[in-house]
């Protein structure tokens, strides 16, 4: 599109050059359309659009809907555009249109983007207006700010029973507790062999010559659970890795995370996120709706990066800034190598640690599926083997999940039996 100040500029440099070669040929063919242009910047009407851009989710796209309107003459040429958001840039072009707008007669545009998980945010719109041969003689930006989200889908997903050594008081309207191994003060009881001497109520007990009386708890079944998820070179798989697979690795890893959180919030469990893509993302631990809300948010952002691009130094050295003391930590990640020094931290902390470790070799498709497969297996075997050593040492749950199976037969199959196991096991 030709700009009017370039033509401007343009001529004028012609007019010069003939001036200064005294050529009247070329100062005659410069000064008409310099004087053509002058005129019509003079003259043309000032811009008065309406404008109104509405976002919506459709299915599994975006849609912009764009109603233009004149309420002064006519326009030869309309020219509209919007960027994209960043993290759209790659996946939909910017918006683009150039058409003819007539006072009275409102102009309609619709453009779709594919949807995907994140968080989109729509500013500014420019918008020109230009004559007939181009000439562009007035633009203006319309910030019209729209904001729309996608979260991870979630499935449905049953009671997870995680073991804890630290558990507190429910929250909400529950049932009548009774004596267990809680923190909440349930009762005076008999003190007996097997109890600890500190819960020996001394200032009750002085009241009575014969009998030595220790306080009792509430059971609770509330539990601190901190989860984290590990995006690092999800599904690396080497160069026969596609960009699907590797985002739809994400993507799965993603949906297991949310629905486990929703089942762990739904049991009254106090909560903690942290994930490890780009950037450390951390939700502190909180119960409830509003907390499921913040987790979703939070999944929303997240984009895979490579291993060594994050600095874990905090977590290992000093995991109570992100999760409370004898918290059940549920960890999702493929492991790296630099992990074996950050879950033997964690279990110095005295965290207990259930381990997930998604396969996504079975999400490959095409002829050389089994080939990829193999050669994945044969990569991560040695790692895994050392994981596997410290894990038996430490009494730490390690669950391989293939990314292929459904979530409803990962959580029956091997999820449930081997937090049943380790329960067991204490």
């Amino acid at each position: 599109m030709a700009q009017t100040k370039s033509l401007q500029l343009t001529f004028i440099m012609f007019l010069l050059l003939g001036l200064l070669l005294t050529n009247a040929t070329l100062v005659a063919m410069s000064l008409f359309p310099l004087s053509f242009l002058l005129v019509a910047t003079m003259t043309q009407p000032a811009l008065k659009l309406k404008l109104r851009r509405e976002v919506t989710k459709n299915n599994h796209y975006i849609v912009l809907d764009y109603h233009i309107s004149s309420e002064h003459g006519n326009i030869s040429h309309l020219y509209l555009k919007e960027k994209m958001p960043a993290s759209l840039k790659a996946k939909a072009a910017d918006v683009e249109l150039v058409a003819p707008l007539k006072q009275g007669e409102p102009l309609v545009y619709r453009h779709e983007i594919p949807l995907s998980r994140g968080q989109f945010d729509f500013n500014q719109i420019e918008v020109s207006a230009a004559d007939y041969i181009g000439q562009v003689y007035q633009r203006e930006n319309v910030l019209q700010p729209a904001s729309i989200a996608q979260v991870p889908a979630a499935q449905g997903m049953g009671n997870i029973p995680l073991n804890s050594r630290k558990t507190f008081g429910f929250n909400g309207v529950v049932a009548a507790g009774k004596a267990g191994t809680g923190e909440a003060f349930f009762g005076l009881g008999q003190y007996q062999d097997h109890m600890p001497s500190k819960a020996i109520n001394w200032r009750a007990s002085a009241k009575h010559e014969s009998l030595l009386l220790a306080n009792e708890f509430e059971q609770d079944s509330n539990m601190n659970v901190g989860l984290i998820l590990d995006a690092r070179q999800l599904g690396a798989m080497g160069s026969n890795a596609s960009s699907s697979v590797l985002a739809s690795g994400l993507d799965l890893t993603l949906t297991l995370g949310l629905s486990m959180a929703k089942s762990l919030l739904r049991s009254g469990h106090r909560l903690g996120l942290l994930t490890l893509g780009q950037q450390l993302d951390y939700v502190y631990p909180q119960c409830g709706r509003r907390q499921l809300r913040k987790i979703e948010q939070a999944l929303t952002k997240v984009e895979p990066s490579k291993a060594g691009g994050l600095n874990l130094w905090a977590l290992e050295n000093k995991p109570g800034l992100f999760f409370p003391n004898k918290a059940n930590l549920v960890m999702i990640s493929q492991l790296q190598h630099g992990d074996l020094h950050l879950l033997q931290g964690l279990k110095r902390a005295g965290y207990y640690l259930t381990v997930i470790v998604p396969d996504p070799s079975g999400l490959v498709a095409g002829e050389h599926q089994q080939q990829v497969k193999d050669l994945y297996h044969l990569h991560r075997e040695s790692l895994l083997q050392e994981f596997k050593q410290l894990f038996k040492q430490h009494g730490i749950t390690l669950i391989t999940w293939p990314m292929e199976q459904e979530l409803s037969q990962f959580y029956h199959q091997a999820l449930v039996p081997a937090l049943r196991l380790q329960r067991r096991r204490g």
